[in-house]
């Protein structure tokens, strides 16, 4: 399997830039705490809490 540098560089307790924030309240930056799938992350978001990502839904 070939990866890109940007996916070899995702992982646990990196910052990312989320594309949406998930409130109007929260911050629009995750925490990475672990993968739990090929494509999804679970993160932590400042002023909301444990979510849910796709890949799709963040950036470094």
């Amino acid at each position: 399997m070939v990866r890109s540098a940007a996916q070899a560089a995702i992982a646990p307790s990196t910052w990312v830039k989320l594309l949406y924030a998930p409130s109007a309240y929260s911050s629009d930056e995750a925490l990475l705490l672990c993968q739990c799938d090929k494509q999804q992350w679970l993160a932590w978001v400042p002023d909301y809490g444990e979510i849910l990502l796709d890949r799709g839904e963040f950036e470094l």
